[in-house]
């Protein structure tokens, strides 16, 4: 993990079949985020976050994405914003948007 001292006695636990089997060779794991570990097939692929906030941050994406708003959408994006704001892994509404730009220029200079 990311953030682990280098000499940190660190073991992966995973499920194989009815039993668990401790992996003391971390370098599968090494430098990865602990929601990266926890989303990850070592723990059956678990969700990092709720369906809610998931369809959400989704909602929120298309949102501004979008080239031109009505006014309801516009609250409605405010809004999101705010509830994303106040979550600890939510992205930055800039960061999505320049993500978005760089998408466009791929898929034009792919013509």
């Amino acid at each position: 993990m990311q953030s682990a001292p280098k000499d940190a006695n660190i073991v992966v636990l995973r499920k194989e079949g009815d039993h668990v089997v401790i992996d003391n060779d971390v370098k599968s794991v090494q430098n990865w985020r602990l929601d990266q570990i926890l989303s990850s097939d070592l723990f059956g692929g678990l969700p990092v976050r709720s369906n809610n906030i998931d369809a959400m941050l989704k909602r929120r994406n298309e949102l501004i994405v979008k080239s031109a708003l009505t006014k309801e959408e516009q609250l409605e994006l405010d809004q999101l914003n705010h509830e994303a704001n106040n979550l600890p892994y939510a992205e930055h509404e800039v960061d999505i948007e320049a993500k978005e730009i760089i998408r466009k220029a791929a898929a034009y200079f792919k013509l």
